[in-house]
Order: C-alpha cells, then sequence, then structure tokens
C-alpha cells in the first residue's frame, strides 16, 4: 500500500483562514472468500488479492467578524475505487457543511 497526502494553511489576512489538504493511496489487499460453484463441491475457498485506490480533498475557510462572531465552511470530497473478487465498489461522497457562530447580549450564543 502506498499513501500520500498535503495540507496547505494559508491566513491571507487577520479575518481569514484556509486550509487545503488531501490524500491519496493505492495498493492491494488480500483475503479469502468463498465462491460459489455449481460443480461439487458447491462452496470452493478462494485466495485474492485486490486493486484498491482513492482520493480526498478537503478545503476550510474561516473568516472572524468580531471576537464574538465567525463564520466557517468546508467542502470534502471523498473517492473510493474496490475490487472485491467478483464484486466492485466504486464510491464518490461530497460533503459540505457551514457554521455560524454570534453571540446575543451577555449570555447568549448561537451556532447553526
Amino acid at each position: 500500500m502506498a499513501q500520500s497526502g498535503f495540507r496547505i494553511d494559508w491566513d491571507p489576512s487577520a479575518a481569514n483562514r484556509l486550509t487545503l489538504q488531501g490524500d491519496f493511496y493505492s495498493g492491494d489487499i488480500g483475503g479469502q472468500y468463498y465462491f460459489q460453484s455449481l460443480d461439487p463441491p458447491s462452496l470452493v475457498l478462494q485466495s485474492r488479492r485486490s486493486d484498491v485506490e482513492g482520493a480526498n480533498l478537503l478545503g476550510r475557510w474561516a473568516h472572524e467578524f468580531s471576537p464574538v462572531s465567525d463564520v466557517s465552511a468546508q467542502v470534502y470530497y471523498d473517492r473510493t475505487d474496490r475490487e472485491f473478487g467478483v464484486a466492485r465498489e466504486i464510491r464518490d461522497t461530497i460533503d459540505f457543511d457551514a457554521q455560524h457562530h454570534f453571540q446575543a447580549g451577555d449570555r447568549h450564543e448561537f451556532v447553526w
């Protein structure tokens, strides 16, 4: 299995922070599984090496309006490609998250 990644943090101003990070991997995994056969014996134990690869990327931005108010957003993307004997799985996952935090008065904080 080989894996590589990176991360970049950048503060373009006192109020803004940016992050970009990603990982990439490739290799093979091994295992045993039972294969259904029409000839006796009906279950045959086989060993198999399967290719595995994937990557992910994350971008994050945070902005501070004041010491009691800020906003952040991030986007995450993941790709997985795996082969399991007689089947193959290719999966793409995307996630987006945003959050706003602020203080209302001396005793209340809100996050939405």
